[in-house]
């Protein structure tokens, strides 16, 4: 950001799971490296397959996450002010595994991989702190589709009725 975030700003901040745990220096140090982009309604993001070198954060606005096969366009997520995503791309350094396009007018804040290993030199702490949540995040994203694969998969079997 050009000017330091305001306490307003901050507390939001705060309140994403990515950022839990940042507190006061530490926490404006990560902020006044997070850049604000104003996106309008279907703008994309991100495309499947780009290579990642940023995570986002929603401040206001709503976004799809999508996959493509063929034709066909399938959502696997609707995304609100608070949540984040493209984080995997700070961890793994991996091409975009979907894309990203906003559903109405929205501000995203991001963070690049430089900013992420700036923020290694300048403060291994919270460095730590923001990969050790990113990896949570990922595990709780990563159960939830176990859960949803072992429904479909009872559901195909016939061990449970649809709906």
């Amino acid at each position: 950001m050009k000017e330091p975030l305001d306490e307003e700003n901050l507390a939001f901040l705060q309140g994403i799971a990515i950022f839990g745990g940042l507190l006061g220096d530490a926490l404006e140090r990560v902020a006044s490296r997070l850049t604000e982009r104003r996106v309008s309604a279907s703008e994309v993001l991100f495309r499947e397959g780009e290579p990642g070198r940023e995570m986002c954060v929603i401040r206001s606005g709503t976004v799809e996450v999508y996959s493509t096969t063929g034709a066909v366009e399938t959502r696997l997520a609707v995304l609100h002010a608070g949540a984040c995503f493209g984080e995997m791309s700070l961890i793994d350094i991996q091409p975009r595994s979907a894309a990203v396009r906003a559903s109405q007018a929205s501000i995203i804040w991001s963070l690049t991989h430089a900013d992420l290993a700036a923020l290694w030199k300048s403060d291994p702490q919270s460095f730590t702190m923001i990969v050790m949540n990113i990896a949570r995040e990922i595990s709780r994203r990563l159960r939830r589709a176990d859960r949803l694969i072992a429904s479909v998969h009872r559901v195909v079997a016939g061990l449970e009725p649809e709906g």
